[in-house]
């Protein structure tokens, strides 16, 4: 070991001391501390040593003088299960573990069974790693036991059925028609009361099968068929044949007809088919005929016919319709009598005054033909006498005739073509002859020839009248 340091004399007593390395003091006696943080290095414990000299104690992990040296832990043993190892910081290694293991040294071999890993009620047993084993349930196989093995074969259901695949070993028949039992094996008897009508025997056979014998005027499957021994004859008189159960029949008979085969035509004359005095005969079926009495007519008399027409009342009368032939008129004013043609004679003694004679026209119409020195309408006015010279063969018979022209005229001014038959009239009951009568203009004009007679000459004239000889 070297001495701490070096000693130079001085002056007088004095003496001064020069320190090695890691010593310091007036004598050199003070080991100085070297250790610091970063001596020694990840984690590693520093203590100081003689003069300048440290020694580092690492921690796991580490080795060298000053620790740096990180010490690689991992071998073939470290991280087991094929697992591969990491070394990590000082002594720490990590594994990482191959599926199926974990744990520090993935020697933990990890339970991959759950519920769901077998299915349908398989047993999981769990392997090496990741494998799992499924001890699967009856009906069920496969890796995770989820394949349902078909337990149906061609004979699992019998007589035709249809066999469906269920759950596990289950299976399920749908058996065809008249046959029943978990394999379809069992025939039924579908023979009923009702499978056989009309008293009909049923007899069972394959399946759904049944067969009938039917008792007589019956057939068809079920014996439901009534034979129909209605034929055109069977209905006379156009009734409609029913069927009845078995041998029997019913007749629907056509109107006018009835009894068991519609044979008896029903007589449909009553007091009230046919009215008004009309006469019923009965026909085929419910057919009548009515012979209608005067004044009526249509299928049952009820028609009361019109006789009215344009000629039935006259002279402007109007007719009302009566029962049967019967017609009623209501004449116009001047007129009466069943057919309006009597013309009412209207003339009394005084109508027209002062001798004047009456002269009745068209209905209500009235005319006077006044004496001399009289007129108006009633002959009630004095007038002047008028004095016409015709010559000597006629005298004072012109003025007669001029008076009954002037009664002419009046006459036409009321009823031009009834006046002129009346003023004829009334010429030839006062015996005047060889005279014409003209009508022009609403005015009257009597032409007289040589010939012409009158024998009455007390007459005047009116105003408008004209004579020409």
């Amino acid at each position: 070991m070297n001495e701490p340091g070096t000693c130079y004399d001085g002056y007088g007593t004095h003496t001064n001391c020069t320190c090695a390395p890691g010593f310091n003091g007036p004598t050199c006696s003070n080991d100085i501390i070297i250790c610091n943080p970063t001596t020694c290095l990840n984690g590693g414990t520093c203590y100081n040593g003689y003069d300048a000299y440290t020694n580092c104690t690492c921690a796991p992990g580490f080795d060298g003088p000053t620790c740096s040296n990180d010490i690689y832990y991992c071998t073939p043993t470290t991280c087991l299960n094929g697992g591969t190892c990491y070394d990590g910081y000082g002594a720490y290694t990590n594994c990482t573990c191959a599926l199926g293991f974990n744990g520090p040294t993935c020697s933990n071999d990890i339970i991959y069974c759950n519920p769901t890993t077998c299915l349908n009620g398989g047993t999981c047993y769990d392997g090496y790693g990741t494998k799992t084993n499924c001890t699967c349930a009856p009906g069920f196989n496969g890796t995770t036991c989820s394949n349902d093995i078909n337990y149906c074969t061609p004979t699992t259901c019998l007589n035709g059925g249809t066999c469906y695949d269920g759950y596990g070993t289950y299976t399920n028949c749908t058996c065809a028609q008249g046959f029943n039992g978990t394999t379809c094996s069992n025939d039924i008897n579908y023979c009923t009361p009702t499978t056989c009508l009309n008293g009909g025997t049923c007899y069972d056979g394959y399946g759904a099968y049944t067969n009938c014998t039917c008792a007589p005027d019956f057939n068809g499957p079920t014996c439901s068929n009534d034979i129909i021994i209605c034929n055109p004859t069977t209905c006379l008189n156009g009734g409609t044949c029913y069927n009845g159960y078995g041998a029997y029949t019913n007749c629907t008979c056509a109107p006018g007809f009835n009894g068991p085969t519609c044979s008896n035509d029903l007589n449909y004359c009553t007091p009230t088919t046919c009215l008004n005095g009309g006469t019923c005969y009965d026909g085929y079926g419910a057919y009548t005929n009515c012979t209608c009495a005067l004044g009526f007519n249509g299928p049952t008399c009820s028609n009361d016919i019109i006789y009215c027409n344009p000629t039935t009342c006259l002279n402007g009368g109007t007719c009302y319709d009566g029962y049967g032939t019967k017609t009623n008129c209501t004449c116009a004013p001047g007129f009466n009598g069943p057919t309006c043609s009597n013309d009412i004679n209207y003339c009394t003694p005084t109508t027209c005054l002062n001798g004047g004679t009456c002269v009745d026209g068209y209905g209500t119409l009235l005319s006077c033909i006044c004496s001399l020195g009289t007129g108006g309408t009633s002959c009630a006015d004095s007038v002047l006498p008028l004095s016409v010279t015709v010559g000597a063969v006629v005298g004072s018979a012109l003025l007669s005739l001029l008076v009954i022209a002037g009664a002419i005229c009046c006459a036409i001014y009321q009823t031009r073509s009834k006046q002129k038959y009346n003023i004829t009239k009334e010429l030839n009951s006062m015996n005047i002859s060889g005279g014409e009568l003209q009508l022009e203009n609403n005015e009257a004009y009597i032409s007289l020839s040589a010939q012409t007679h009158l024998k009455q000459d007390t007459t005047i004239l009116n105003a408008d009248t004209h004579m020409t000889p």
